[in-house]
């Protein structure tokens, strides 16, 4: 059985990879990461936080998946300073679902690159969150279950 869902999550895996190298290596995408450098240095010569461009202001209240999914490398990443004592909270998913809610009030304070990075940033979060997650959360299950 074990084998089994380990053969899944190795075809899972592989298949984001593929994904991405096949979305990196495209031309088109070349040009867009060239612009977005460019409005990146922009926004860095103007020192804007992107918690007061409009952008921002929509993201502000939606769901942070990849903090839920991670919160504490999360956290590390975007410098959210005394909010990681939260996940000292022994009650399981409570961390993660402050970090949820919160995230993104807290990252776009901080913010300075611009929007479209900040969202780039939260994809690749999410997809190291859902692979460290499918790595643990069986190797958790089943030492819990062993006892």
């Amino acid at each position: 059985m074990y084998i089994f869902i380990l053969c899944l999550w190795l075809i899972f895996v592989f298949g984001l990879l593929i994904c991405l190298v096949k979305n990196l290596s495209n031309k088109e995408d070349i040009e867009r990461i060239k612009i977005e450098i460019q409005k990146e240095k922009e926004y860095l010569a103007t020192k804007q936080l992107a918690i007061n461009l409009p952008e921002g202001k929509k993201l502000i209240d939606k769901f942070n998946w990849a903090a839920f999914l991670i919160p504490l490398l999360w956290g590390l990443y975007f410098r959210a300073g005394k909010n990681l004592l939260i996940c000292l909270i022994p009650i399981p998913l409570l961390p993660n679902i402050i970090f949820g809610i919160n995230a993104n009030k807290w990252a776009l304070a901080k913010y300075y690159r611009p929007i479209e990075t900040y969202i780039f940033e939260q994809k690749l979060f999410i997809i190291i969150g859902i692979i460290l997650n499918l790595i643990f959360l069986p190797l958790i299950y089943e030492t819990i279950a062993l006892k």
